[in-house]
């Protein structure tokens, strides 16, 4: 009797110890507005309403100039910035990857002074923070062929900040890091999302599709870096001339939606001339309505669970902030999805 008494208490005591530890789920999102564009008052309740405790904050994208280099492009413009007290507020730096294409190794010391110098002004002057943030996040799809100066820029850019770096990873290189390298950052964000080419897959929802997904997560990959994860929450119109593409229009747009006639559950042919966005669409345009339905995070968030080992905290972010986009979810809907991970 004591024997099974002490083997009952050992099987206890094992069983506690192999589970994996509660982790903390810190709550992010994304804003990638770019110009004129700054939070509604809406979205600023969202953000206070719903416990998020970073904003991921694009400040600006980076092209390339053949006579001025590396140039910033569509920076963001913030009216509201003095409603995010209480946030942390972590700048975001879209850099086009034909930039690497291009620099050579000189230009590269001038670039990171320059984002650093740009950034630091931008929060100071945009968002009142006078001390530096304590993360910087760069966001580049980088290749194979611009991976030696797109990781050196990250190597620089980490030497001369006190801020943490971290950057964006796509599916393909979190799958494949001995082919596409592991960058040199404090930490990586996984972008759950945009598998597939928009142009390309008529019969598939290009933001996610859970096959699709499956490629990329169906083995345990032990990632050398810490991991967040970012999460979609956008939709997007793709317009087509029979098979000319015209243009994205994103977000919902209900002023579209009476103009429709479905053809099935991606695609719909237009009833009517319209203008949308300072777009303007002929009637019989093809549209192809690509957005993303609670069940499809709940889906990705399960398979995600499924081979990946989630360490202490970690922090989960959705794309993009917009009133429109969450019209549609609850407070209660969106704080199962941040818990579903902890479950």
């Amino acid at each position: 009797m004591r024997f099974y008494l002490r083997l009952f208490i050992v099987m206890v005591l094992f069983g506690s110890c192999s589970q994996q530890e509660p982790i903390i789920v810190e709550r992010g999102m994304y804003y990638w507005e770019s110009a004129a564009n700054s939070f509604s008052d809406n979205e600023i309740k969202f953000l206070h309403n719903t416990g998020i405790s970073k904003l991921y904050l694009k400040l600006f994208e980076v092209t390339y100039d053949s006579k001025m280099g590396a140039i910033p492009i569509s920076k963001t413009n913030f009216s509201e910035a003095n409603q995010l007290k209480g946030k942390e507020v972590i700048p975001c730096v879209y850099i086009q990857n034909s930039v690497f294409t291009k620099m050579d190794k000189y230009e590269l010391e001038d670039f990171v002074e320059n984002a650093l110098f740009l950034i630091t002004t931008m929060m100071k002057e945009e968002l009142g923070v006078k001390n530096k943030p304590k993360e910087i996040q760069i966001d580049c799809d980088w290749t194979t062929s611009t991976k030696e100066n797109y990781f050196q820029f990250l190597k620089s850019l980490k030497a001369k900040t006190n801020s943490k770096v971290s950057c964006t990873l796509r599916l393909y290189p979190y799958k494949y890091p001995e082919k596409m390298g592991v960058p040199p950052v404090d930490k990586v964000m996984l972008m759950c999302y945009n598998l597939l080419s928009p142009k390309n897959n008529d019969s598939k929802n290009s933001i996610f599709d859970l096959k699709e997904f499956e490629k990329y997560t169906d083995t345990k990959i032990n990632y050398p870096l810490p991991m967040d994860y970012a999460l979609p929450k956008y939709s997007w119109n793709i317009c087509y001339e029979n098979k000319t593409f015209k243009g994205v229009i994103h977000g919902p747009q209900p002023e579209l939606k009476p103009y429709l006639k479905k053809v099935n559950s991606l695609w719909s042919i237009l009833q009517k001339d319209t203008v949308i966005n300072d777009i303007y669409l002929r009637r019989g345009y093809r549209i192809k309505n690509e957005s993303i339905s609670s069940q499809n995070l709940k889906d990705l968030i399960d398979q995600l669970k499924k081979n990946s080992s989630f360490k202490d905290t970690i922090t989960v972010s959705f794309f993009q902030l917009d009133e429109e986009e969450f019209k549609t979810t609850s407070h209660e809907e969106l704080d199962h999805l941040y818990r579903r991970f902890s479950k």
